[in-house]
């Protein structure tokens, strides 16, 4: 029966993570570069503490999640 449960834990986290990348800027783009190092965070921070703990890139490193602009959604203002 353990078996069944990965799987769909695994179905679970996938739509809230695609859901999250949908209203996060730091995901969704990160996910379109082509450079390793800067899609790896990405791909870390499914099974990451941090993210299951309700934390994001913007907790850290600053910027606005939310902006479409480059610049004000890097900028280091935590707002």
């Amino acid at each position: 029966m353990k078996k069944g449960l990965i799987p769909i834990g695994a179905l679970i986290w996938g739509f809230v993570f695609t859901g999250y990348a949908d209203a996060n800027t730091c995901i969704s783009c990160h996910q379109e570069l082509d450079e390793a190092h800067l899609t790896a965070p990405i791909e870390g921070m499914k099974l990451d503490i941090h993210a299951r703990r309700g934390l994001s890139c913007v907790d850290c490193h600053g910027g606005d999640a939310t902006a479409e602009d480059i610049d004000e959604s890097m900028s280091e203002d935590k707002g």
